[in-house]
């Protein structure tokens, strides 16, 4: 059961609403966005106790699936984003689906429904579902748009301010070494390779023509790790702006067209490889920006944001903010089992931690761009350094 207190209060129509959901210790990520006039995009998707945390997140509020959702994105195929993407596709029978411009390739469609015959991979299954459910619908509605670094996906007006939704990403030169390898490999080994999927990921900026509200939804873009690239670098963007957010910064005429961001969701889980200095340095005002993030782990003891990142980021921003505040609980069948050897080696209390979600629900003015509420729901919290000491 989701432990999650959502009212069915909607935004104003002229209110920005951007709500980060993050599955806790399920790792799981997706952004649900009102741009205006009661039109919504979902951003990825992720699910907890059987339930797809956007399409959870929108009934709570009452919002009519099948209309008043425009837009579906996947930013990226990996499982922590694109999990449930087929029944959020399903759902929202009115809503385009709008995917990286890796998959518009002939070549890549038929690795796809190769590696899905094959393998019956889930992340991939995902992605041939939800194509194959908008191959039977009609019109404009039966074909993806695919999401590259200059393209505009929507705009929506309201007194006279119009509210864009963009991409930044991914980069021209990461379709084209992706169409280079798929020549010679196959889809898994290719996504196996050096040009990992985040480099691929579609980064979102959406902002008003009034020049007043500017939000940077980061997915998980990553740098580019050449040697040299740390937390201070500010000078290889020159050399490396091909990929990842070297190229969204030295090759988006609109990028540089921003001031100061009012909210930004921190890239790849704010881990160092999602670090952009040049962003932080330029685009944050410490005071004013809200940085949000979500929480990744997995079974090999990954797990992210690390500490050295959850204090960079609180450094540079005064609003810092996590959807999940745990540790990774331990498995319900193993429970038992578990609680009895720890005792047996003399641990004397023993916290069982059971899976949450956090959802932090931010809403902007749009003729204005004020700030005009900040929710936290589920365990998200902002980062102090109580969570911090908690992490690590």
């Amino acid at each position: 059961m989701i432990k999650v207190e959502i009212d069915n209060k909607k935004p104003n129509a002229d209110e920005l609403e951007i709500t980060l959901i993050g599955a806790g210790c399920e790792a799981g990520e997706s952004v649900v966005v009102h741009l205006a006039n009661g039109k919504w995009i979902i951003i990825d998707s992720c699910k907890s106790d059987g339930e797809v945390l956007p399409l959870y997140y929108l009934r709570k509020k009452k919002v009519n699936l099948d209309i008043d959702v425009c837009y579906v994105i996947c930013t990226h195929w990996h499982t922590d984003h694109i999990t449930g993407l087929s029944e959020v596709v399903g759902e929202c029978k009115n809503a385009i689906l709008a995917i990286p411009s890796f998959f518009n390739s002939p070549k890549v469609f038929e690795a796809l429904f190769e590696d899905y015959v094959n393998r019956k991979s889930p992340i991939v299954k995902e992605m041939y579902d939800s194509l194959s459910i908008i191959k039977e619908r009609k019109g404009v509605l039966r074909q993806p748009i695919f999401l590259g670094p200059r393209d505009e996906i929507t705009g929506v007006e309201i007194d006279g301010v119009k509210v864009e939704v963009r991409s930044f990403s991914p980069a021209d030169h990461a379709k084209e070494l992706y169409d280079k390898m798929l020549a010679s490999s196959t889809l898994h080994n290719v996504a196996a390779s050096d040009l990992e999927t985040n480099m691929c990921s579609s980064v979102l900026d959406i902002t008003t023509n009034n020049h007043l509200l500017s939000v940077l939804l980061g997915a998980d873009l990553e740098c580019n790790r050449k040697e040299g690239r740390n937390l201070d670098c500010k000078t290889l963007c020159d050399e490396n702006f091909q990929l990842g957010w070297c190229n969204v910064i030295k090759c988006n005429k609109k990028y540089g067209e921003r001031n100061k961001y009012n909210y930004i969701k921190a890239a790849h889980h704010s881990s160092i490889n999602g670090y952009c200095p040049e962003l932080m340095d330029t685009k944050v005002d410490k005071e004013q920006t809200f940085i949000t993030t979500t929480v990744f782990e997995n079974g090999a003891g990954i797990r992210l944001p690390e500490e050295q990142m959850l204090r960079k980021y609180q450094s540079i921003c005064d609003n810092y903010y996590i959807t999940a505040s745990h540790p990774k609980p331990l498995p319900v069948k193993d429970e038992r089992s578990v609680i009895e050897d720890m005792k047996n080696k003399g641990v004397q209390e023993v916290k069982v931690v059971k899976p949450e979600c956090g959802m932090i629900t931010t809403r902007y003015n749009i003729t204005t761009g004020a700030r005009t509420s900040h929710e936290l729901q589920g365990c998200a919290s902002k980062v102090n350094e109580e969570l911090i000491l908690r992490f690590a």
